[in-house]
């Protein structure tokens, strides 16, 4: 019994230990870059379009015989290059 709980002090320990290293990491990651507004950028606009578009292939996704995964991924990996660009 002593030993399962030296193991779970360990184990909490190293866990808690862990968390701790990687907390300030969004917090200097929020200081060197701005946040990117593109609410009123024609780049915010195709991604509100393009995830319209693969919403409504989903809801259709019966009568078009299409999974549900493809449109989201397309219009993931789009909407990822546009940003980028």
């Amino acid at each position: 019994m002593d030993n399962d709980m030296k193991d779970l002090h360990t184990g909490l320990f190293g866990l808690l230990g862990t968390a701790l290293f990687f907390l300030p990491t969004p917090v200097s990651a929020e200081a060197s870059s701005p946040a990117l507004d593109l609410s009123g950028h024609w780049v915010g606009y195709l991604c509100v379009g393009l995830f319209a578009v693969a919403y409504l292939l989903v809801v259709l996704e019966e009568v078009l015989e299409l999974r549900k995964s493809k449109p989201m991924m397309l219009a993931s990996a789009l909407i990822w290059v546009a940003i980028a660009l």
